[in-house]
């Protein structure tokens, strides 16, 4: 990414050089110097005009770096793949950021995704499924830095701040049999400028409430 300092300096001492060379011309008019004033006067307005270009560009390229800076992209990509009777009703973990609940709602066909935002517990990711169904959340916007924070998983590191291992509680609801699974993969995605995380579970999830292992990897890019 290009700096815009050069830019603000080179704006600032153009500016400067145009007031100097404006005061040239004001002493000219006056018969102190010996300057053409035209001149003195065609030279401060060029490097007015210059300097002026210089720092709206310096201000342009700011304007950029901190929009890149300041975009979030937010990804939750679940598969859910059903072995026997369908439909099958999935309870996933949740961001905790809430600035992505809203996003959480798709449907695909006669399946959903939703978020059950509950008062006695925590929030999680509902998905009912009648057949094999995929659903990619994608969420850009701009604002402060994420809450990483995910229900439902526990790590290694329980603050989200580096790489690690864990476990995430997942319930399969099916047709009462306690025989029915599902092949699940789950990849939530937290983009920023100097960092990424990313949790990912697969599994073949069987019926009831249980714990399956999850892997999260931070990558620092700056």
């Amino acid at each position: 990414m290009i700096s815009p300092f050069p830019f603000y300096i080179f704006g600032i001492l153009a500016i400067l050089f145009a007031f100097l060379a404006l005061g040239r011309w004001l002493q000219g008019l006056m018969g102190q110097r010996h300057e053409r004033p035209m001149r003195v006067l065609a030279a401060a307005v060029l490097a007015f005009v210059v300097g002026s270009g210089s720092i709206v560009a310096g201000i342009a390229f700011d304007s950029e770096q901190l929009v890149i800076e300041n975009t979030r992209v937010f990804v939750y990509a679940v598969s859910v793949h059903p072995n026997g009777a369908v439909p099958v009703r999935l309870r996933l973990p949740a961001p905790a950021d809430v600035r992505v609940y809203e996003s959480l709602n798709a449907t695909n066909g006669t399946s959903h995704l939703r978020l059950v935002n509950g008062t006695a517990l925590l929030p999680y990711v509902e998905v009912y499924a009648t057949r094999d169904v995929a659903f990619i959340v994608r969420l850009e916007f701009l604002g402060f830095a994420f809450n990483r924070t995910v229900y439902r998983v526990f790590l290694d590191d329980p603050f989200f701040r580096f790489s690690s291992m864990g476990n995430a509680t997942v319930e399969l609801a099916g047709d009462g049999s306690g025989t029915t699974t599902a092949s699940v993969g789950l990849d939530i995605l937290f983009s920023e400028y100097c960092r990424q995380s990313e949790l990912r579970f697969d599994a073949v999830v069987a019926e009831g409430v249980a714990l399956y292992p999850v892997t999260y990897d931070v990558v620092t890019r700056c």
